[in-house]
């Protein structure tokens, strides 16, 4: 419920599957949150992203029966904008569309750091379609992994996924020898109808998001598919090689704590099981928390001059 204070603030949280946003009051209540699809930075460039972004955000303030003349603050945490120089050209086209001056833009891991522990010191695993580790120690922030599809993103559902599928037609040539069907192969077959006749068609005609097949390799792996806990284990290992780098950059001495972030950690399954399994015997100055606050309350956070 809005008080007399018309100000509010807006948190986004712009991912690579989904955008998320909140708009709160100057105590940060929830005035009005919203899910739109997603629009990466990555693939659409500055350009395209700053206009589908903002237009949410008129929507959003619109449905909220605000005006966006009253926002105090506005904070973009956005995947993909990993350098300085990309975050700067998206401030620069978000305030010539939104007309509001205090805008801010980050990563959409720094959105989720800040909310996880209130802004204060901690260490964020995220794996969803992609895959980082955010890290702030003593004020100083550190990233390790986050390098896009191509180039990294070990232990995300696009890599488990692609590895997944890398496997399936390996199968399939291994049938003619008389290999049989294995439970990812049924899986996938019942839940997207891929077969080796479809598989192709799906992959580059109909750019099928090859992330999606990922619950079917986790649920494999889990019923005990010797091809998928091979993969399970190796993005396991992935992800905790990253904790390791980051635990040796920072130089953590004292007890830190980390929050797992994401679809495919935050859940209970196979690999998040496996990770902490990993943590708790060879991390033993890192704790395991839930997160406290969602990344687009992170955003508002930043929005609001609470943390840098």
């Amino acid at each position: 419920m809005m008080t007399q204070n018309k100000k509010f603030y807006v948190g986004v949280d712009s991912g690579g599957t989904k955008f998320e946003i909140i708009i709160t009051d100057f105590l940060k209540r929830i005035i009005y949150c919203a899910k739109y699809p997603s629009c990466h930075y990555s693939v659409h460039g500055a350009g395209k992203t700053a206009e589908t972004l903002s237009g949410y955000v008129f929507d959003s303030v619109k449905k909220a029966k605000l005006n966006i003349q009253d926002c105090s603050g506005i904070c973009f945490g956005i995947a993909g904008a990993r350098e300085e120089f990309d975050r700067d050209k998206l401030k620069k086209l978000f305030l010539k569309k939104l007309r509001i001056k205090n805008i801010s833009v980050v990563t959409d891991a720094k959105n989720a750091i800040t909310g996880a522990f209130n802004g204060n010191d901690g260490i964020i695993l995220i794996a969803g379609t992609g895959s980082v580790l955010y890290g702030k120690h003593k004020g100083r922030l550190h990233r390790i992994g986050g390098w896009g599809r191509i180039l990294g993103d070990q232990g995300s559902g696009f890599i488990i996924g692609r590895e997944g599928l890398r496997e399936l037609v390996k199968e399939y040539d291994e049938r003619a020898i008389g290999r049989g069907e294995s439970i990812f192969a049924k899986l996938v077959k019942k839940r997207f109808g891929i077969t080796k006749e479809t598989i192709v068609d799906k992959v580059f005609a109909h750019h099928f998001e090859i992330q999606r097949v990922v619950e079917s390799v986790i649920d494999a792996a889990e019923k005990k598919d010797k091809m998928c806990l091979k993969i399970i284990n190796e993005a396991a290992e992935d992800l905790l090689n990253h904790v390791k780098l980051y635990i040796k950059t920072a130089k953590i001495k004292n007890g830190i704590e980390i929050a797992f972030i994401g679809s495919l950690i935050e859940n209970k399954n196979i690999l998040s099981d496996k990770l902490k399994k990993g943590i708790r015997k060879n991390f033993k100055n890192v704790r395991i928390i839930k997160k406290k606050n969602e990344p687009t309350m992170g955003a508002i956070m930043i929005a609001m001059g609470e943390a840098e």
